[in-house]
């Protein structure tokens, strides 16, 4: 679709869209008309209009795809998903917030920085070569916008799901190195969506009744994988990843969207999140089992507990506030949109955050950057002198454990593995000047993003993803949602790269293997 036609669809769409965000915000007065509530939908709304203001235009999405999807995302997270989920659940947008003006402070520097940094990566020569140098030697030398046939896709996916058996089903702990090896193929699993969005590639083949087969079968057994790895994301992340591809599909008009297919899909929402929530709390249910039994036996009790509705009632009766720490996760009564939007982590980290002092701030800035140290290979960390149990104490406990063991200094909280955000992490770490480091680091992450992703100069034609990018799609979306800006710094260093390398080598042994069957 040319720019100019673009343009007429943008502008067409552009109202509704910007009517999202009040009408959330009217919703939020409607639910509850504390000032508190009121200001702080308000602050939601407003964020929300301005990415949408940024954003909404085909320059950006011709030009720069995958970095606004990235912007995208951070919007739904903090700004325009709270907004809508909360008054969904007549919720107010500030349900159990202990340090709302904190947060939504955060909210509003991140959005600048982020909007700031992004303007000035688009509008900068140097920027816009390196990132055209690197998409060239990607397609040039690497060959990953190949297209792949059906057979290719299959066992590209067959060996992703296998990857996954072995990681989360087989492996009961194990943190050794061809274990992590096979953890980078998982995502590998997730191939078949790129069959279903195929038109992204810029590949006119239509999709056929194979192509939805072969999806909805390593969909179920990613689903079952995912019961007996007790992991609700794990199968919610396709499902996540389609959603996005969709979404992009109508955004350079592939597909058209009509009344009717909305009005049935919400339907089949309505239909189906109950289900999906009594899942996820079902999952919940049987999680502290999930370390002492096989996986197998993990499955069959959480079906068991699945069709045991009045328990599921009862469960959610309780608090889930594990009051013997006084860390609260929760924030929207759906486990799964839990798993998406959440300003509750940001909330607990800047809370916890804001009690440290200031020798605890030095002991997580030195956390932090043993963090970032930790990428690095174990030979090579033990030729700067670092001993050798030095990376695995720094992985050993998460972000939300380091802060938290940081005020009680109890060990007991160590190794819990509580999700941190990089609101309260970074402010804790390094002060208000991590809004410097997010600004210079989000900038390189446009870069590396949007490399992925051949683009036309007079954006004449729609962009060419490559599927390596198709099957990563989430987690480019959720970039933002982070335990720390340290783990920015990693996606840069190793995990960008990562994702390539490893589609390339698997890429070759398909290829010596195709040769050798056709040599017998």
């Amino acid at each position: 679709m040319s720019l100019i036609r673009s343009n007429y669809f943008f502008s067409k769409t552009r109202p509704f869209v910007l009517a999202l965000p009040w009408i959330g915000l009217f919703t939020q007065i409607a639910i509850n008309t504390e000032t508190s509530n009121a200001n702080y939908s308000f602050i939601a709304a407003a964020v929300s209009n301005l990415f949408i203001l940024y954003l909404y235009q085909p320059y950006q999405w011709y030009k720069f795809p995958i970095s606004s999807l990235a912007l995208t995302g951070y919007c739904i997270l903090y700004a325009l998903g709270p907004l809508l989920l909360t008054a969904l659940e007549q919720r107010p947008i500030i349900y159990d917030l202990e340090v709302p003006e904190d947060l939504f402070l955060h909210i509003v520097l991140c959005t600048g920085t982020l909007i700031f940094s992004h303007f000035i990566y688009t509008q900068t020569n140097l920027f816009q070569i390196i990132r055209q140098k690197i998409t060239l030697y990607l397609d040039r030398n690497l060959n990953i916008f190949q297209k792949l046939d059906t057979f290719s896709i299959a066992i590209l996916s067959f060996f992703g799901l296998i990857s996954m058996i072995l990681v989360y089903w087989l492996n009961r702990g194990n943190d050794v190195a061809i274990i992590k090896l096979i953890q980078g193929f998982i995502n590998f699993a997730y191939f078949p969506l790129t069959a279903l969005l195929i038109q992204l590639c810029n590949e006119s083949k239509k999709v056929t009744k194979v192509d939805w087969l072969l999806n909805f079968l390593f969909l179920v057994l990613i689903f079952i994988v995912a019961l007996g790895r007790n992991s609700r994301a794990t199968f919610a992340i396709p499902i996540a990843t389609y959603g996005i591809g969709v979404f992009l599909l109508w955004i350079y008009q592939y597909i058209k969207i009509r009344f009717k297919v909305i009005v049935s899909i919400l339907i089949l929402i309505i239909f189906i999140v109950p289900l999906a929530s009594n899942l996820a709390t079902s999952m919940v249910m049987v999680r502290a089992l999930r370390r002492d039994i096989p996986s197998e036996e993990l499955l069959v009790k959480t079906i068991d507990q699945l069709s045991d509705i009045e328990s599921i009632e009862q469960y959610r009766v309780k608090t889930d506030v594990d009051r013997l720490s006084g860390y609260d996760e929760k924030y929207l009564s759906n486990p799964f949109l839990r798993r998406f939007v959440n300003l509750k982590f940001a909330d607990i980290s800047l809370k916890l955050g804001n009690q440290l002092d200031h020798a605890s701030r030095i002991e997580f800035r030195e956390f932090s950057i043993n963090r970032l140290l930790s990428i690095f290979p174990a030979p090579f960390l033990s030729f700067l002198g670092f001993s050798s149990e030095f990376k695995k104490q720094a992985l050993s406990v998460s972000w939300g454990d380091q802060l938290f063991f940081l005020i009680t200094r109890n060990k007991y909280f160590l190794g819990r593995f509580w999700i941190g955000h990089f609101f309260g992490t970074s402010l804790a770490a390094f002060g208000f000047l991590y809004l410097f480091f997010l600004g210079i680091l989000s900038i390189i992450i446009f870069i590396l993003l949007d490399a992925l992703v051949i683009t036309n100069v007079s954006c004449s034609q729609n962009p060419i993803f490559s599927p390596v990018a198709i099957i990563n799609i989430y987690s480019f979306f959720t970039i933002f949602n982070v335990g720390s800006i340290v783990d920015l710094s990693i996606f840069i260093f190793r995990e960008w790269m990562q994702v390539i390398f490893l589609y390339l080598i698997f890429c070759k042994m398909l290829v010596a293997v195709s040769r050798s069957l056709k040599l017998a």
